[in-house]
């Protein structure tokens, strides 16, 4: 006769540690082009109902906007034949801003700027764009650059985020812009004033504060 060489283990079977519970995917969403971005906002404006939208990006010309609790599909916006390399949303869900390749903006020395990233500031006025180490304010209104440093960073600028309030700096109440980089340093900037577009403005604007301490 064979002997049984089955072994019980001793004690309880230890339980596997489940993964996060999928809510809703979709597939191919932008045909075969890979996303660039994906970014979400919780939608407060008008009517809307407090839900996030989720934008979607690729380098097509079409942007898809999403419902993030059901997943479904609000509406494609068409950047007219620009291919897409970077989408946000405003903070209240009112706008949505892309950066596709144009020749429209360009720098002091006539080059064309390709932006890396974009961000709105909390009130939708502002939108913070980036190319390289550039750093460039525009009135989200008009389209025009209120500020402009190009050479924020020693290195390319890797993430920008807005502070969701105004902080005091001296005897009034600013926007700051936070800026990360290659050269692994964070940085806050005091926002311009939209008046300032019709000013001319410092092309070499200071940063508040780096990572490094403050700067006189």
């Amino acid at each position: 006769m064979k002997k049984k060489n089955q072994k019980q283990a001793n004690g309880p079977k230890q339980q596997t540690k489940l993964p996060p519970q999928i809510k809703w995917e979709h597939h191919k969403i932008h045909e075969k082009q890979a996303i660039l971005t994906l970014t979400g906002s919780t939608a407060t404006y008008g009517t809307a109902d407090g839900s996030t939208i989720i934008a979607s990006c690729s380098e097509g010309t079409d942007i898809t906007l999403w419902h993030g609790r059901t997943g479904k599909v609000l509406g494609h916006v068409d950047t007219n034949q620009l291919k897409n390399n970077m989408a946000t949303i405003s903070p209240n869900g009112r706008f949505l801003a892309a950066a596709a390749f144009t020749a429209d903006v360009k720098d002091s020395s006539g080059s064309t700027l390709h932006y890396d990233r974009l961000s709105l500031s909390p009130e939708g006025k502002i939108l913070a764009t980036t190319h390289g180490s550039t750093l460039q304010w525009l009135c989200m209104e008009t389209g025009k650059v209120l500020d402009t440093a190009e050479k924020a960073h020693d290195g390319d600028i890797t993430w920008i985020s807005w502070s969701p309030k105004t902080i005091p700096l001296g005897n009034e109440q600013v926007v700051v812009l936070a800026t990360a980089s290659v050269d692994k340093k964070v940085r806050l900037w005091a926002a311009p004033s939209i008046r300032s577009a019709q000013q001319s403005f410092n092309i070499n604007r200071e940063y508040i504060r780096s990572s490094s301490g403050m700067v006189e």
